[in-house]
């Protein structure tokens, strides 16, 4: 039987008995999933909201850590210290008033803040902003030391020994002055530090503001009501304690009393599962616990309040359209059987010939997206293997030329050799003999030691073409060492120096940190002033060559830009062939990049060139890219400091 018709059985045959079902059970499980989209709408809600809290706690966090370690405070430590020793602080007035100036000018910035303050090992309050003003010291200390507030009197022996077990470099939160009704929020304390000796305290009372902000910006799905409730259970005052409600007008800034504005069963759930939701009366609870505080027990309630009503409403008159919706399905599905059936068989009949091509060797017809997801799948999938073969036969013709041309480098390398050994020796010969007809023409005419001096010169040029022609065809191990970079590019820049400023350019390095690589410094350094040299002679007369060095995980990455014409897209495919050259006749010998190619795959790293385009798709220079390891793995053959 073929595809079509048995779908088409199929479907005329079990489509009555299917939809009867449906017709009870669509209504049941469509309210099952819009309850899951409402579970799902409102835990993201309350996921968003928690996040945006507790970002803002963290930051808060963040800011009185980066003002305890700025250095108007670190400036302030050694008063605070003497103040602690009771001595006699050098400078009291003009260095508090200094911090002062510094913390308003920044409670000034960040307005969250809300008090800040700088105690005294005792607790006492040196310098306190509030509202974008220094409280003037108009109290007199036991220590002849003016305080911004009172003296805490009995209270300071607690508030010391509460203040000596917080932890160094952390913010931690405490009842600093007997948290009321109107304060919501606990209050953080960084201690100060200064040579491992605890001489101070900088503290903030949060107003709460920017917790408001977030909690009424938050969407509120299906016309849901949101409360935030403290839960402590050490503290039975504040224990069910409404921070924010959007019935009551309750706001962090604003806090209300004690008064417990939330049903027990709330409270009771939440020691159950930190996230869940209750039913009370004709609503639903959805909460999220959260721990504002890192070093409390303490935490806070997040509850979402939605009314029934809101999710029971779409079903009453959904009951109603599905029942003719179901009569409608069971008259269109005998057609859309047949048409689905077709549309199936289409696409396989499509992809049995395409099989059948690949087998005979012959290119294949891609296959087009479907409606029915399994079918596009199959076809992706055919494709995928389509694209996949094609790319092996482009890879294996690619390795294939590949081959070839590692063929020709090694024969032009032995070739290479062969003739710099030849050429060698009667070169170091004509040098000598030009040397010694030199020191013979010492007393003669200026025109034959020029000429010979000349001849010595050229010489010892065509010395230093085949050495590097020598260098090319030899594997000169590597001997692997660590060294800095920064002071290597220096030293490398130096080298050239004079070949740019013959040609007015400017060589700028910039390193974007101190950094230790291993590798053969003098090889790496040849390729780099082979890279140097080429960006120099290339560039515009005037120009900057900018090399910058940075490190990515563990490779280090070295870039030479030169401002010019670019390179042809000729001369791009044949730039590391050995002996080909773009410059003029005795300006080079071709085999810079070649040998820098060669030193940076030796130390397992690449080299790539390549023109830089603007906006406006013209080519504004070329960019040199060396990619190596920091530290690379040492092969046989290779030695290592």
């Amino acid at each position: 039987m073929r595809l079509q018709q048995g779908f088409f059985w199929w479907i005329a045959v079990s489509a009555v008995l299917p939809l009867t079902l449906l017709m009870l059970g669509l209504i049941l499980y469509g309210e099952w999933l819009y309850r899951e989209q409402i579970r799902r709408e409102i835990r993201a809600s309350l996921g968003n909201i928690s996040a945006g809290i507790e970002r803002s706690l963290s930051g808060e966090r963040d800011i009185i850590l980066q003002i305890a370690d700025s250095s108007a405070m670190r400036g302030y430590l050694p008063v605070l210290q003497a103040v602690g020793r009771g001595q006699a602080p050098t400078g009291f007035h003009s260095e508090t008033d200094r911090l002062g100036r510094f913390l308003l000018s920044f409670n000034d910035i960040i307005r969250g803040q809300g008090i800040l303050r700088v105690l005294d090992l005792s607790g006492n309050t040196l310098i306190k902003i509030r509202l974008g003003q220094i409280s003037p010291p108009l109290f007199d200390g036991l220590q002849d030391v003016p305080y911004a507030e009172p003296e805490r009197g009995e209270d300071v022996a607690g508030l010391t020994d509460r203040l000596d077990g917080l932890k160094s470099n952390e913010v931690s939160y405490i009842n600093l002055f007997n948290r009321d009704a109107e304060q919501a929020l606990l209050d953080g304390v960084a201690p100060l530090e200064l040579g491992g000796e605890r001489v101070g305290y900088l503290t903030t009372s949060l107003t709460g503001q920017q917790l408001d902000y977030i909690l009424q910006l938050a969407p509120r799905p299906y016309h849901g009501r949101i409360s935030l409730v403290e839960i402590n259970p050490d503290t039975p005052d504040q224990h069910g304690r409404v921070l924010y409600d959007d019935d009551q007008s309750l706001l962090f800034s604003a806090a209300g009393d004690s008064t417990r504005l939330v049903p027990d069963s709330l409270l009771g759930a939440v020691q159950d599962y930190p996230d869940g939701e209750i039913r009370e009366g004709h609503k639903t609870v959805y909460f999220s616990e959260i721990f504002p505080y890192p070093d409390r027990l303490l935490s806070w309630i997040i509850g979402i309040w939605i009314d029934d009503s809101e999710v029971n409403e779409p079903f009453q008159r959904l009951r109603y359209g599905v029942l003719l919706f179901s009569l409608a399905t069971l008259l269109l599905s005998l057609f859309v059987a047949h048409v689905g059936a077709a549309r199936i068989a289409r696409p396989i009949s499509q992809l049995v010939k395409n099989f059948r091509a690949i087998s005979r060797g012959e290119q294949a017809m891609a296959l087009y997206a479907h409606d029915t997801e399994e079918i596009a799948e199959l076809s992706t999938a055919f494709n995928d293997m389509q694209e996949n073969l094609d790319r092996i036969q482009r890879e294996r013709d690619r390795a294939k030329d590949m081959a070839l041309q590692n063929a020709k480098l090694a024969s032009v390398g032995q070739l290479a050799a062969g003739i710099g050994h030849e050429l060698n020796n009667p070169l170091n010969n004509v040098i000598s003999y030009a040397r010694l007809i030199e020191k013979d023409l010492a007393a003669g005419k200026a025109t034959d030691s020029q000429d010979v001096m000349a001849i010595r010169e050229e010489c010892e040029r065509a010395s230093a073409i085949i050495r590097g022609i020598l260098d090319f065809s030899r594997q000169v191990p590597i001997h692997y060492a660590p060294f800095d970079m920064r002071e290597w590019l220096s030293q490398t820049r130096a080298l050239v120096l004079s070949t740019a400023g013959d040609r007015q350019v400017r060589i700028d390095i910039e390193c974007m940190s101190d950094f230790t690589v291993c590798g053969d410094r003098g090889r790496l350094q040849q390729a780099l002033i082979n890279l140097l040299m080429n960006a120099v002679q290339a560039g515009e007369t005037g120009s900057t060559v900018a090399v910058t060095a940075r490190q990515m995980g563990d490779n280090y990455r070295l870039s030479i830009f030169n401002r010019g014409q670019g390179i042809s897209d000729d001369a791009m495919d044949r730039l590391f062939e050995p002996f080909f050259t773009t410059k003029s006749i005795g300006q080079g010998s071709g085999l810079g990049l070649s040998i820098a190619l060669g030193i940076v795959e030796q130390h397992h790293g690449a080299l790539q060139l390549e023109n830089m385009i603007n906006d406006g798709g013209t080519i504004i220079g070329v960019m040199a890219t060396m990619v190596i390891p920091v530290n690379p793995v040492v092969t046989q053959g290779e030695s290592s400091a």
